[in-house]
């Protein structure tokens, strides 16, 4: 399996499960990338291959 550049760059966490310890240029990064994520859900065409080959699982621990 390849390995694809992300688009935070290298010194942003593989994993990110709580913002504390970010810096507040990571946090603008991550600002910034869900800036473009808005831009391409206003798209017509949505399609992506962005999470190919990937599996992606949301958790609830606790009732909504």
């Amino acid at each position: 399996m390849s390995t694809r550049a992300l688009p935070l760059g290298q010194n942003f966490p593989r994993h990110l499960l709580t913002c504390e310890g970010l810096t507040a240029a990571q946090i603008n990064d991550l600002l910034d990338l869900a800036d473009k994520a808005a831009d391409a859900n206003r798209q017509i065409i949505k399609k992506r291959d962005v999470l190919r080959g990937r599996t992606l699982i949301n958790l609830f621990f606790e009732a909504s």
